[in-house]
């Protein structure tokens, strides 16, 4: 299903940092037009703005803007910066407290594919049965630097999610965690489940993608020739 039809769209100059609050609650996610190409003041100020960034050393002179374009310098490059399609997942699930907000600012689209692909967490839930609700609210999935559960509740009882696949692969190949037959089951179906609600679109030179990290799974297809995105991870105001 395309999200161009569903997807709320908001002026990245004039939308207020309550109604971001209020998209990012019910609708998940949303596109923001309006930003000139590579004008990182703009996005930073945008940012800066909305809520609080995280700065990473990898970012571009270790500030809040990663670029995401394919590296051919590197011989073991980020898995962001390949032409590979990347499963749907949560940005930062290592973290013990993932960053709530992603922006995904397009500059350069794909010569083919590269499309975006969104799963609300809430349109999720209903093909999961209760069995494998109780598997993945269990503390025992490898995150790295932790076993914890992929589904749990927030203070304000919300459902969110914290998924990575390629950790439990990463997982598995260390021999530090090996998934049990529940866990296996518990997986597909969710994966299945995702598919399902699952949405894809491309994203214009100029619109950003703004999720909610926490109750909305993202990932991309694969693509063809240069593909340019600013990404910038952040904790909206409260």
């Amino acid at each position: 299903m395309s999200a161009a039809a569903s997807l709320p769209v908001f002026s990245s100059a004039t939308v207020s940092l309550r109604t971001l609050r209020k998209t990012l609650s019910h609708a998940k996610a949303c596109i923001l037009s309006g930003f000139t190409i590579g004008d990182h003041q703009q996005l930073e100020e945008r940012i800066q703005s909305w809520g609080t960034p995280i700065l990473e050393p990898r970012n571009l002179k270790g500030g809040m803007i990663y670029e995401v374009r394919i590296d051919n310098q590197s011989d073991l490059p980020a898995y962001a910066n390949t032409p590979y399609a990347f499963d749907f997942h949560t940005d930062c699930s290592e973290f013990s407290n993932p960053p709530d907000t992603v922006l995904l600012l397009c500059e350069q689209k794909a010569k083919s594919g590269g499309e975006s692909l969104l799963a609300d967490l809430d349109a999720v839930i209903p093909h999961l049965s209760f069995e494998t609700l109780l598997q993945l609210q269990k503390p025992n999935f490898y995150f790295k630097s932790a076993f914890q559960p992929i589904l749990s509740l927030n203070p304000q009882q919300e459902i969110e999610a914290r998924y990575q696949p390629a950790h439990f692969v990463l997982g598995e190949k260390l021999d530090l965690w090996q998934k049990t037959t529940a866990q296996k089951q518990a997986l597909a179906n969710f994966e299945s489940a995702i598919l399902k609600v699952s949405l894809n679109f491309l994203l214009e030179p100029g619109d950003a993608l703004l999720l909610n990290n926490r109750r909305c799974l993202h990932g991309r297809q694969a693509f063809q020739g240069q593909r340019i995105l600013k990404r910038v991870r952040f904790n909206l105001q409260a």
